[in-house]
């Protein structure tokens, strides 16, 4: 998904291709409930909390969550180019456009008298971005991708919204499974000066390399690692030079890879791992300075 504002590094642009979206509304509500104290954030205890008892922040870094579906169709009722249209037609009322977007879309490497180069394929996409610009949705041949933009209304409202808009799109182009969901969490923490350093904002976690903590420009860290049979984490932290004095980018996506039924109820069971994953891994990277930042809501928002 491409960056709309083109802020982010050209690294996140190309392996993530992300909305890139930063507001000045507020108050909202953090990720899925950020804070507690350092007892409070073990992974264990984590792993079990309830939606329902997570805390509410009056400001949060998130900027854009994403969940990315894909899907498998039946032999011998693959793909159609009327399949977009279909879906238009169900939530026209809310999404009153629809956008036909062709990308080069990176595919991976190959090796040439010139050395190692990138291989990018041209691959078709369609989106459809709601009357208050807040909600995009993005269609792929294989997979369906639903955005909520800042300010991020908090995990039971995103996944009844996009659970909505979900059976919409099964009901019009009858897919086989699922094969893959995605759930991922941009966060742009903003700097005061732009001399800050990474670790003036953020606690040293495993998802990160430490030797950035001291640094204020030009950075960037990128772990991925499997963290059950079919799930695996993607966590990167990089320089965002947005207005003001910028600020840090913390990009936080969980995939689950395996067969599921083609059941709602059984994607958000799925999901809702996911997101609970996704909050340890945010506890894990929370300064005393940065929860302070989200309770508070004291300086601005870049």
């Amino acid at each position: 998904m491409p960056c709309l504002q083109g802020r982010c590094r050209p690294y996140f642009r190309v392996r993530h291709r992300h909305l890139c979206y930063v507001t000045r509304e507020r108050p909202f509500l953090t990720m899925t409930g950020y804070g507690g104290t350092k007892e409070e954030r073990r992974p264990t205890e984590v792993s079990s909390m309830p939606s329902s008892q997570h805390q509410i922040y009056p400001r949060s870094p998130i900027v854009e969550a994403l969940l990315e579906i894909h899907f498998r169709f039946p032999a011998g009722k693959p793909w159609q180019a009327s399949l977009p249209g279909a879906l238009w037609k169900e939530i026209a009322s809310e999404f009153p456009d629809i956008e036909p977007i062709v990308d080069a879309e990176f595919v991976g490497f190959s090796v040439d008298e010139h050395g190692v180069q990138p291989v990018a394929e041209r691959r078709k996409r369609y989106r459809f971005v709601s009357k208050k610009k807040n909600i995009v949705i993005q269609l792929w041949e294989s997979r369906i991708a639903i955005s909520h933009l800042a300010p991020y209304p908090g995990w039971e409202k995103f996944e009844e919204l996009s659970g909505r808009y979900l059976k919409k799109w099964i009901s019009v182009s009858s897919p086989e499974s699922v094969t893959r969901i995605g759930l991922r969490y941009i966060n742009i923490i903003p700097k005061n000066v732009p001399e800050e350093t990474v670790g003036n904002w953020l606690e040293s976690s495993a998802y990160m390399a430490s030797i950035i903590l001291d640094a204020s420009f030009d950075y960037m860290s990128r772990v991925q690692v499997r963290t059950a049979d079919s799930t695996r984490a993607i966590v990167g932290v990089a320089d965002h030079r947005g207005p003001g004095a910028g600020g840090i980018l913390l990009d936080i996506d969980n995939i689950v890879e395996k067969s599921i039924d083609l059941d709602v109820s059984v994607l958000f069971e799925e999901s809702r791992k996911l997101n609970l994953q996704a909050l340890t891994i945010f506890k894990s990277f929370i300064s005393k300075r940065l929860e302070d930042w989200m309770r508070s809501g004291e300086g601005e928002m870049q």
